[in-house]
């Protein structure tokens, strides 16, 4: 835990740093907040506050996003860009600790598109202050899983995986495939995040599928599903799905 030494504080009334609030995560909140954040930070501290699960998804007119918009209603929106992404995220978890962070956004090997942000693993300098934001925040057994089409292809997408486990302190999980939308990943997946003692891993499942939709073809057949409006509801989706 990072902290602060308040100026006129002894070492033993040094106090735990936080974010500063957004405007939506105080609304309502009156002037107990800064109270009531301290309050959960030490309560996230003790193991108090169960973990909790986000999911952010950019707003970008595709059939992936639409698709993941129906499975994930009560998902945060990030087409505000990193910043929005961010404060949406931790407002979302409101204090408790996230265990998995999971974005959909449309995405090329190494880069991911976030509202206007532009995420490119071969050089994330530009973001880094928002992203870190996020690292204190997860659980001790947390995780990211960003489903934007093949982000975690090639050496770009290795590399921009490995950043943003470097980034978060927590396992990273990317598609190396074309992504639809639904929970899972369809195709293989390459991983990077720390082992117990902090070392950097790195893990590759090239035949990974275990998304709902699995594999590139029900992807295609997703997309037309979609397109010629046979698939535009979730109703749709789970007879398209699991019935003969």
């Amino acid at each position: 835990m990072k902290r602060l030494q308040h100026d006129n504080a002894t070492p033993e009334m040094d106090i735990p740093q936080v974010d500063a609030p957004t405007p939506e995560f105080q609304q309502g909140r009156g002037n107990s907040f800064a109270v009531e954040q301290l309050q959960e930070q030490r309560a996230v501290e003790q193991g108090e506050l169960a973990p909790v699960d986000v999911v952010a998804i950019d707003q970008e007119l595709s059939f992936a996003v639409l698709f993941a918009r129906m499975f994930h209603p009560g998902s945060v929106d990030a087409s505000g860009g990193v910043k929005a992404l961010v404060d949406n995220v931790l407002a979302q978890a409101d204090g408790h600790p996230v265990r998995t962070l999971t974005i959909y956004a449309h995405g090329l090997p190494g880069q991911l598109f976030v509202g206007d942000d532009h995420l490119n693993g071969a050089d994330l300098r530009e973001y880094i202050p928002e992203l870190e934001r996020l690292a204190p925040h997860f659980h001790e057994t947390g995780k990211a899983e960003i489903h934007g089409c093949n982000f975690g292809a090639g050496k770009a997408g290795d590399n921009a995986v490995y950043v943003l486990s470097q980034v978060w302190g927590v396992p990273v999980t990317a598609g190396v495939f074309m992504q639809n939308g639904a929970p899972g990943f369809e195709g293989g997946t390459v991983t990077w995040g720390p082992d117990e003692e902090g070392t950097p891993r790195f893990s590759q499942d090239p035949a990974r599928t275990d998304g709902i939709m699995a594999g590139i073809e029900a992807t295609f057949d997703a997309a037309s599903g979609f397109y010629d409006g046979t698939l535009s509801r979730i109703e749709d989706i789970e007879r398209w799905l699991f019935e003969d």
